[in-house]
């Protein structure tokens, strides 16, 4: 079990990949997919799954991992600030980030972040499951991309150091959550694996490109700590009553102290969606992880989450999983 973050250095060879699985106890492999490079590592002790890294372009790779490991994690991961940058899809994490004075960053657990890879702390618990792909852009790349959507502001609009080097971060949505899934259907072994792999992180890629063209005016009308702050304290409250219905707009707003159409307007700005939709995404999280747990009953989890309507609760979930929740459960083990 390892105690201390591991130290991992990232650099262009690609090499890390085996460096960084290697440390714990993960079997790995190099190969070639349509000229591509690409490695994949499965768990070789007690654990589940593995995770498998293809280099789509020179300064752009992606990487995928799905896995439950019986051994604790931490990574630390090692760049000079601006060599390397991370678009990050998470439907299952235990990342964070540190600004430059050391600070603590919030980080959602469900969802999309571009920031500064030299500040990522990758942390897992023992027996906890991680999934997500994560886009690796070395800085030409990343900064090309930046400004091929935002324009000669580029550097002002998504790299602004203010921000504590989180430069993006909004909810993980349907279109992207179902493609996440896509990848866990096919096995990893499966010769077609690396060519979805890249179809999906090509995917991900574009629908970035289009949150980020509709959403410029969070960039450009920057929003105020004062009100990310309030807004925050709803957030929290929100994930405190999970259980519970939910709270409606105007007890929401009257936390953030705002009028409720600010409280709605601005909640849509940071999160890319309603706080409505918001809630029931956290609500369906909390309840797949209940179910993958295997502790409770399916009529447990119902009750545990407040509902009164059973096929309701089967009805949301399959909307955001794609099965019912019985049939979740059969295909988590």
């Amino acid at each position: 079990m390892l105690h201390k973050p591991y130290i991992l250095n990232l650099n262009d060879s690609l090499d890390w990949f085996e460096e960084y699985f290697n440390q714990y106890n993960w079997h790995s492999e190099s190969f070639i997919v349509c000229g591509m490079r690409s490695f994949r590592s499965r768990i070789s002790h007690e654990g589940i799954g593995g995770s498998y890294l293809i280099e789509l372009t020179k300064g752009l790779s992606i990487l995928y991992v799905n896995a439950s490991d019986n051994n604790h994690w931490h990574t630390k991961i090692i760049s000079n600030p601006g060599e390397f940058y991370t678009l990050n899809f998470s439907k299952i994490d235990y990342l964070s980030y540190k600004n430059h004075a050391n600070e603590q960053v919030r980080l959602l657990n469900r969802g999309v972040t571009l920031a500064d890879i030299s500040l990522l702390d990758e942390y897992y618990a023992t027996d906890s499951h991680a999934e997500f792909v994560r886009i690796i852009m070395d800085k030409s790349f990343a900064k090309e991309l930046a400004k091929d959507l935002l324009g000669s502001r580029f550097k002002e609009l998504l790299f602004d150091t203010a921000k504590n080097s989180i430069f993006l971060q909004y909810d993980l949505d349907d279109q992207n959550h179902a493609a996440i899934n896509e990848l866990g259907t096919i096995p990893m072994e499966d010769p077609s694996f690396g060519l979805h792999l890249a179809s999906i992180g090509y995917r991900l890629l574009a629908n970035f490109q289009q949150v980020v063209r509709l959403r410029k005016k969070v960039f450009i009308r920057k929003i105020e700590k004062q009100d990310i702050s309030a807004m925050d304290k709803a957030v929290a409250f929100l994930h405190e009553h999970i259980d519970e219905k939910f709270p409606g707009i105007h007890k929401l707003s009257s936390i953030s102290l705002m009028s409720p159409s600010k409280f709605k307007s601005l909640f849509v700005k940071i999160h890319g969606i309603s706080p409505q939709r918001y809630f029931i995404l956290k609500r369906m999280e909390f309840a797949r992880q209940l179910i993958v747990k295997n502790r409770y009953t399916i009529a447990q989890v119902v009750t545990e989450l407040g509902y009164v309507n059973p096929s309701s609760f089967t009805r949301q979930f399959k909307k955001q999983f794609g099965v019912i929740p019985k049939e979740y459960r059969a295909i988590s083990f």
